[in-house]
């Protein structure tokens, strides 16, 4: 835990509204709470309801309209190297390597958090390949 922080993340009167052409869709509105340090949160909710955007906000992959998110006291202002995202959707190529599919091929590093390495329970072994080739869709 950092010295003088309590809550691991902080939402302030956060709001989030997307320009459409008939004026603008509020996805989060004023919404504010706190997560101490260690808990463990869940967030749900109806489709549509602002979760994901939420998690975007969070994670600094999108600017919120209105407020504030912080992660141990520090504006969240885009995307750092101390937030992960996991994304509903697979991403990777299951015909590569742990390795070779990291990023893409954008070059991203594979980190250790936690003990954990990314993408270690796709394979035993970082360096080995699936067994069966892709199937075709």
């Amino acid at each position: 835990m950092h010295a003088g922080f309590s809550e691991a993340i902080t939402v302030r009167a956060l709001t989030k509204a997307y320009p459409t052409r008939d004026g603008s869709v509020v996805a989060l509105e004023r919404i504010s709470f706190a997560v101490p340090e260690s808990e463990f949160v869940a967030v749900v909710g109806p489709s549509g309801c602002g979760k994901s955007t939420l998690l975007k906000i969070l994670s600094g992959i999108l600017p919120p309209s209105a407020g504030e998110a912080l992660l141990r006291g520090t504006p969240i202002a885009g995307p750092r190297r101390d937030i992960g995202v996991v994304f509903q959707s697979p991403v990777l190529f299951p015909w590569r390597t742990v390795l070779e599919d990291r990023g893409g091929g954008q070059g991203l590093q594979i980190r250790q958090i936690a003990g954990l390495r990314f993408g270690a329970a796709r394979a035993a072994r970082p360096d080995r390949r699936p067994s069966r080739p892709p199937r075709r869709r």
